[in-house]
């Protein structure tokens, strides 16, 4: 127990070791909104431009790419402030549902004429993290949770620039950062081959169904009919006639026990 006392400590977010730090998510950096859609009367300029889905399907928290293009008409220094930087980290600050409130992908590569949509919002960084680190930290339970207990809304759920500074974070030193993000990085690549795996034995299987259902198992013979080459000894037949086909039927109500289960007598 005294080794424990030693090694970790007790912070608002819980036991951590006691080499990490406990910081607030706006200590990090500056936590912006975009301002492409603001106009003025200055010229065109066409970018690209990450939005919503761009960050709440990213693959592995990563952005690469904006897909998007559009054209849009902004002061210089509005379209400074909206483009994006390598290291850059974009939420999701509203959502039809709690869960989905501050997810998050990190800008993985440098993206030139990038700009985020004003459906987000985006941390840049004055403290440095781990790049891998950032992917895997803040879509953490441990993020997430805070985020949607300080969601607010009725029908949909939003979370405001404030509440930024009452979101904490565990913080290892940045030697730590690189091998925690090493070990998920390696489970994911585990993860990834594994789901490559399932993919292609579907498919194998597929095909077999389709093969053992139409050749069947040793057959020379075979003859054609109405659904294809088959076997010359099976045979073809309506369901109906080897089965009885019964529409299902709510229960009346008066066959409901409302005293004790609720379920049909």
């Amino acid at each position: 127990m005294e080794v424990l006392q030693d090694t970790y400590k007790d912070t608002k977010i819980g036991r951590i070791p006691k080499e990490w730090e406990v910081i607030s998510i706006s200590e990090l950096g500056k936590i912006s909104t975009s301002s492409v859609d603001k106009k003025s009367k200055v010229e065109e300029t066409k970018v690209s431009l990450i939005n919503y889905m761009d960050v709440f399907g990213s693959l592995n928290k990563k952005i690469t790419k904006a897909i998007d293009f559009m054209t849009v008409t902004a002061r210089d220094t509005q379209l400074i402030k909206s483009q994006v930087k390598k290291g850059d980290v974009l939420f999701t600050p509203s959502s039809e549902t709690k869960k989905d409130i501050g997810i998050s992908a990190v800008v993985y590569e440098d993206l030139p004429k990038t700009l985020f949509s004003y459906h987000l919002l985006r941390l840049s960084f004055i403290k440095e993290l781990n790049l891998e680190f950032k992917c895997y930290l803040f879509n953490s339970e441990t993020i997430l949770k805070q985020f949607e207990l300080l969601s607010q809304g009725l029908t949909r759920y939003t979370i405001g620039l404030g509440n930024f500074n009452e979101i904490f974070i565990p913080l290892p030193p940045l030697p730590e950062q690189q091998k925690i993000a090493a070990i998920l990085s390696t489970l994911d690549d585990q993860i990834s081959t594994t789901d490559k795996i399932i993919e292609k034995s579907k498919e194998l299987k597929k095909g077999l169904m389709q093969k053992l259902f139409s050749k069947g198992i040793g057959h020379i013979e075979f003859k054609d009919t109405k659904i294809g080459r088959i076997p010359k000894d099976w045979e073809i037949k309506q369901l109906a006639s080897i089965c009885d086909i019964v529409m299902g039927q709510s229960p009346s109500s008066e066959s409901y026990n409302e005293n004790d289960t609720g379920l049909p007598l």
